[in-house]
């Protein structure tokens, strides 16, 4: 399989990730020869019934669409094909007056604004279904055999940069995020941290999808509250870790150094849908400028 291939040579590409701000959202690249091969009926069923999706519609995958309730929309991409997954807003502020505040905006007993409105008065509702659809699909498409480790090379002339394990359950932990950077990646990383400058930019960017996903996701009345949960960071020995908003939430791999070798990576404490997308925004981000700079490192 292609996935322990990677411990000891570079492997032609067979998926990619990328973030999108406009519209906001997250690609999936699936090369051409490995897209053919994910017509496994028997494996969506499998799942389906291992992560009871019954909430959701019909699983499709079809010549437009790919995920539960039409999650992701396809296009070509040249030898891939791309699923892009628009990111749904889960907050939205109704006419009615808030029920906790009774329209004031405020907290009676601190005199502050109200935390279930903040402070706009009116009744916030929550629609968690379509950000979890977007969550289960990706967790469908990242658990079909060929997407985790093919049995064939493809004949992209880009390596395979990271192998991603996609979770979404009802669990407390349930959205987890897990998988492989391969050695080129974790070089990139090493070159990030000797080039201070260029490590800002690209860290940067990763951080600003993070809070894009969170405040499009939330509503958020004042967002330098949450200035500093959101951060992104490589060691000398290239270890990545990428925080999102919530208890201790985020990224870190699960070796030691990665100089010039793969590297496996977890995740801690990713509990909702949310949080997922969020880290996985930032690492496509990352994902997005290693393929940019290659050649540099």
């Amino acid at each position: 399989m292609l996935r322990e291939e990677m411990k000891r040579r570079d492997i032609p590409c067979w998926c990619w990730i990328s973030f999108g701000d406009n519209p906001l959202g997250i690609a999936v690249g699936i090369h051409k020869e490995v897209a053919n091969l994910l017509e496994d009926n028997q494996m969506i069923d499998f799942l389906l019934e291992k992560f009871d999706f019954r909430e959701f519609s019909k699983m499709s995958d079809s010549m437009q669409f790919f995920g539960f309730d039409h999650a992701g929309i396809k296009k070509d991409a040249g030898e891939f094909v791309e699923i892009f997954f628009p990111i749904p807003s889960i907050d939205m502020l109704t006419d009615k007056p808030c029920p906790h505040c009774k329209g004031t905006g405020e907290n009676d007993y601190f005199k502050r604004s109200c935390s279930y409105c903040e402070g706009t008065k009116k009744e916030i509702s929550h629609d968690y279904k379509s950000i979890s659809a977007v969550s289960a699909s990706l967790s469908v498409l990242f658990r079909y055999p060929q997407m985790y480790s093919p049995d064939e090379e493809t004949t992209s002339k880009i390596n395979q940069l990271i192998v991603l394990d996609v979770v979404c359950s009802k669990e407390i932990g349930g959205s987890g995020i897990g998988g492989v950077w391969s050695a080129e990646f974790c070089n990139y990383l090493h070159w990030l941290y000797n080039n201070q400058e260029k490590k800002k930019i690209v860290f940067d960017e990763a951080v600003r999808a993070m809070k894009a996903i969170h405040f499009h996701c939330y509503y958020k009345k004042d967002k330098n509250l949450y200035r500093d949960e959101f951060w992104v960071n490589v060691e000398a020995n290239g270890r990545l870790m990428i925080n999102f908003s919530g208890d201790r939430c985020g990224i870190h791999p699960l070796e030691k150094s990665s100089f010039g070798r793969v590297c496996e990576f977890s995740c801690h404490n990713v509990d909702t849908p949310v949080q997922q997308l969020g880290l996985l925004a930032a690492m496509s981000v990352i994902h997005d400028k290693a393929r940019e700079d290659r050649g540099h490192y």
